[in-house]
């Protein structure tokens, strides 16, 4: 994919009235009139607002997008910079300000152009510095937090926690007008606030379908009344590191994967790509894709494991700690918590032998399992899950399997387990 700007008008003038209404709702571009003002007119005066006022449409910026701009201005105009594809793009990427192009092999390309160089490049620095000064910075930060470990919440229970939030904020930086004028300006409502049939709900950036996740938790209503409490701490924690959030790092569990995933040689954007990968991937385990990326850093490193029972151990610390993450579908309970949708693993090492190949025939889909409390759950997950050997009650081995294949259980999904 490749994204090209031939200049802030150019692209502006090319692009839709929607498109234009978007970039000057975000940019906080309302002096801006479009009322009775042709398409071309108003992306004349948008381009104007943009270019010769840099100073304050900064001020509106994500933090991530603002330490991008850093990154690039310092590297300088037209030079390259290259990152991990995150799993949602900046805003500067989604309305083509800076140049974007996926490299072969499978990373970020980013460049800025001269033209945006030299508009941003004598603001950029202080307008990092007003956002960590004035309390700005921390309040996207819970912002982004809440939606991170509830997935998605009504904008009344978003308000609720910012409210318990700012009763923790020192009030000599953050007095509530501030800190009302914040979370009203913020770019995080503005970018994910969603229309949900009558309600409007907030949702993770990862999450492109809420209306999914709202819908699967029907079947756990008994379990999730009410949002779990997490402290100020543990909310800025949830939020900080975009676009590659983490969380649960300083539990004993967390500690235990992090030391272990250094050990392994991640470090720096790697580790915290990793890191976020397991807690976001977490939230879909009845995926397949998704399980395989959960376990994805300890099946790159297999060949370092000298014998099955250290890989099986490094696949154990990152169950424990996949089962002690707030999920989604419990409005941030883990499954620990709600005893429903445990990863385990079950392993015979009685039935591997000693090679040097031990890991080349292994399927860890063999050794996966996701514990249910209820059928319905589990019998739903089956029907969106066609692996052997996952979600499916164990049964006789000449019975009929229960995913409904009409196969005896030992021909199908007990086939890899028996």
């Amino acid at each position: 994919m490749k994204q090209k700007t031939s200049g802030i008008k150019e692209t502006l003038e090319l692009s839709s009235r929607v498109f234009l209404e978007d970039v000057r709702h975000f940019f906080g571009a309302e002096e801006v009139k479009t009322s009775g003002v042709r398409k071309d007119e108003f992306a004349r005066k948008l381009a104007a607002y943009l270019i010769e006022k840099p100073d304050v449409w900064l001020d509106r910026m994500f933090e991530r997008d603002l330490r991008l701009l850093q990154r690039l201005t310092d590297a300088g105009p037209g030079v390259s910079i290259f990152m991990e594809i995150p799993d949602y793009p900046s805003v500067l990427q989604a309305y083509s300000f800076i140049d974007s192009e996926t490299t072969e092999d499978d990373f970020l390309k980013l460049t800025l152009s001269p033209e945006m160089h030299r508009i941003v490049s004598p603001y950029i620095h202080d307008a990092i510095i007003k956002g960590e000064t004035s309390g700005r910075f921390e309040v996207d930060r819970a912002s982004f937090g809440y939606i991170n470990l509830y997935g998605v919440m009504t904008i009344k229970e978003y308000i609720g926690k910012m409210s318990e939030f700012w009763e923790w904020c020192d009030k000599s930086v953050l007095t509530f007008d501030r800190f009302a004028d914040f979370v009203f300006h913020s770019p995080v409502i503005k970018v994910y606030q969603h229309q949900i049939g009558r309600n409007r709900y907030m949702a993770a950036p990862s999450i492109f379908d809420p209306g999914q996740i709202l819908e699967k938790r029907k079947k756990y209503r008994l379990k999730t009344r009410s949002l779990r409490h997490f402290t100020p701490e543990q909310v800025l924690e949830a939020g900080s590191g975009a676009p590659f959030f983490t969380f649960g790092l300083k539990t004993k569990e967390g500690r235990k994967l992090d030391n272990m995933l250094r050990s392994f040689g991640f470090e720096g954007e790697d580790l915290a790509r990793e890191e976020h990968d397991i807690w976001m991937c977490s939230q879909m385990m009845h995926e397949d894709e998704d399980m395989e990326y959960i376990f994805g850093g300890v099946n790159e490193m297999k060949d370092q494991f000298k014998s099955f029972d250290e890989y099986n151990a490094a696949m154990q610390v990152v169950t424990e700690y996949v089962n002690t993450l707030p999920k989604w579908l419990f409005k941030g309970k883990s499954a620990n918590e709600v005893s429903c949708l445990r990863v385990s693993i079950h392993t015979d090492p009685d039935s591997f032998l000693p090679s040097d190949d031990l890991f080349d025939s292994y399927d860890p889909e063999e050794f996966l399992h996701v514990e249910g409390t209820a059928s319905d759950i589990v019998d739903e997950m089956i029907k969106k899950n066609p692996a052997l050997g996952l979600f499916v009650h164990p049964a006789p081995a000449d019975s009929p399997c229960p995913c409904g294949s009409g196969l005896s259980y030992k021909n199908c999904h007990g086939k890899r387990l028996s």
